[in-house]
């Protein structure tokens, strides 16, 4: 018997239809070794969390191939566009689907279908070394841009601050502190109140610890940070600028977090702030190469967005992905 020679006899390439969302879950637990509930996959997805997603499936209704994005606000040089961030990528590896290119077709149907300022003006993501290497080939990837990792280690260091947690968080002050801070993140993700409370506050289960510094009753910096297995990961920052002394003051409750957990290192990433990036390397932080080789990707759409411009302007932390 011939080999089906159209893909169309073999693979189904779609949007998400409701429901799907079991198939696609499943197998993304398959894939990738995880336990993640259908709650935790509604509230990443689904509303207010708007997404894009195309699949493949079989004429067993399997899904094959799965290609999706985050949509967020982003701000570039004044405008504010629409900002895609490309996650839970996956395509099994089954005879026939290699053979048909299915990956590949998938990504250039969502960008043909997605890709322009109605949907998304630019995407941007952190593929693995195999998805990376077909992107930069046949996907206009370009040049990909190494992430600045920077690690502190504590060296027993026990500084003279007082911790305090829990205490309950104002979304009004975080859009102050936001419209004080967004001209000194000129590429960026908009931080406002509604973008912590949708990434952070609202993800079921989260373990998402926060501190603030202030200044005449407004928050000056905003951090956010989780507990890890043996270090603590400073999530995100958001800075007005003005007291370099918020960054030392949120580096040593950092320290003592640690301390008290018995861990010795701190880290995060950083990139797309010149002024806190010199400040921290005062502190001790040192940049070096990324623990999981990652590297940050960018497409543009519109005709606006410069992609080198883009590319080397971002401000990123780790909050601008989904892998924390």
């Amino acid at each position: 018997m011939s080999e089906p020679s159209n893909i169309d006899d073999v693979y189904e390439i779609r949007p998400y239809r409701s429901g799907d969302e079991i198939r696609i879950n499943q197998q993304f637990n398959k894939i990738f070794g995880l336990d993640r509930g259908i709650e935790e996959w509604n509230w990443k997805f689904q509303l207010p969390h708007p997404s894009r997603i195309l699949i493949a499936c079989d004429h067993s209704h399997n899904v094959i191939t799965h290609y999706a994005v985050l949509i967020d606000k982003f701000h570039y040089k004044g405008i504010v566009v629409n900002a895609g961030h490309s996650v839970d990528t996956y395509s099994v590896r089954q005879e026939g689907a290699v053979q048909m290119r299915i990956f590949e077709k998938v990504v250039g149907q969502f960008f043909k279908r997605y890709g322009h300022p109605e949907h998304v003006s630019l995407m941007y993501g952190f593929p693995g070394v195999r998805i990376l290497k077909l992107g930069m080939m046949k996907l206009d990837y370009g040049v990909p841009l190494p992430v600045r990792y920077w690690e502190r280690i504590t060296n027993g260091e026990l500084p003279r601050v007082q911790l305090r947690e829990n205490y309950t968080l104002s979304l009004n002050k975080i859009d102050h502190l936001w419209k004080r801070s967004k001209l000194r993140y000129p590429i960026s993700v908009i931080r406002d109140g509604h973008w912590v409370f949708k990434r952070y506050l609202s993800r079921p289960h989260h373990s998402y610890k926060f501190l603030r510094t202030k200044s005449w009753g407004r928050y000056s910096c905003l951090a956010v940070y989780t507990v890890e297995e043996d270090s603590i990961a400073l999530v995100d920052l958001i800075w007005d600028g003005k007291n370099l002394g918020d960054l030392k003051l949120i580096q040593n409750l950092l320290i003592l977090v640690a301390q008290t957990k018995g861990f010795s290192k701190i880290y995060m990433w950083l990139s797309g702030d010149e002024k806190a990036e010199v400040e921290f390397r005062k502190l001790g932080w040192l940049c070096k190469p990324e623990p999981n080789n990652l590297h940050l990707v960018v497409r543009s759409f519109d005709d606006r967005i410069d992609r080198e411009t883009l590319l080397n302007g971002f401000y990123l932390t780790k909050g601008c992905t989904d892998i924390i």
